[in-house]
């Protein structure tokens, strides 16, 4: 009997020997731990309108807890316009589907003066996406008493021909109507870098009374290097534009082409204001 129980025991012994341990719980990943990293690409700053030229640089984000991370941003600009390297705590990170978001809506840090002097508060907000594991950022920054706030623009993906033409370009403006020219006045276009190729235009108000068209913007315009032109196309676009009444608003469709050589541009666009039975045309030139 002795024997028996012993075998007994001892198959008891090796059933539990081969029984497996049990896995470890799998803990979920937080959208902290998703968007974490460091972020090789290039930074635009813009001021007033006017954009400078990308430079490259390094965001650093680091989780801070589940739902929150901690960006660190490089030292931009030079001289009047330089702005020292700086955190940003508490930034919220949100989840929607394979996109995050992250959202500081307001922050006030105090750094270390450029010029090593003293320090300086920098006041402003963040907001911006990781999609695919790439990061586009965006930061206002407003330097102590400074009336105007500097914007920042972070992408990883490559400058391209509209970061060449991207800029503010004053010139003379010809407005145009079944052939009949007016007098050229002068007019300031703006280029804005939407992606590594394309720029939305922002135009000027032309015109008077029963002609007068008030500014807007035409988004999507292509923008292709062909050797020392870039040429800038938009076949149709439709816009809904405030009225130059200031009551209501109206659609504006039309067309936009032009190029730009040795840093001056030119520009044709046309503009049909709701159902007007014939386009105005405008040209620009900075010669």
């Amino acid at each position: 009997m002795a024997t028996v129980a012993l075998l007994g025991m001892s198959a008891v012994s090796c059933d539990k020997e081969n029984e497996e341990e049990p896995a470890a719980p799998v803990v979920a990943e937080t959208p902290a731990d998703a968007v974490k990293g460091s972020y090789n690409g290039y930074i635009y700053m813009s001021v007033a309108g006017s954009t400078e030229d990308p430079v490259g640089g390094t965001i650093v984000v680091a989780k801070e807890s589940g739902n929150s991370v901690k960006v660190s941003v490089p030292s931009v600009g030079e001289g009047m316009m330089a702005l020292s390297a700086f955190e940003i705590e508490g930034v919220g990170v949100s989840q929607s589907g394979d996109v995050y978001t992250l959202t500081k809506e307001e922050f006030a840090v105090s750094v270390p003066r450029a010029s090593g002097e003293g320090t300086i508060e920098y006041t402003g907000s963040l907001s911006g996406t990781v999609a695919g594991g790439k990061l586009t950022l965006e930061y206002s920054v407003t330097p102590g008493a400074m009336p105007m706030a500097i914007t920042f623009t972070f992408t990883e993906e490559e400058p391209g021909a509209a970061a060449s033409v991207a800029g503010d370009y004053e010139g003379n403006m010809v407005m145009s109507v079944a052939g009949t020219g007016y007098d050229p006045v002068s007019a300031t276009v703006t280029l804005v870098r939407e992606s590594a190729g394309s720029v939305a235009v922002t135009l000027p108000a032309v015109g008077e009374g029963r002609m007068a068209i008030n500014g807007f913007s035409i988004e999507g315009v292509s923008v292709v290097e062909d050797g020392t032109v870039y040429r800038l196309v938009k076949e149709e676009y439709t816009a809904s534009v405030a009225r130059a009444s200031g009551e209501g608003s109206i659609e504006y469709t039309g067309s936009l082409s032009g190029t730009v050589v040795d840093g001056k541009l030119t520009l044709e666009y046309s503009v049909t204001p709701g159902a007007m039975p014939m386009s105005i045309n405008f040209s620009f030139s900075q010669e």
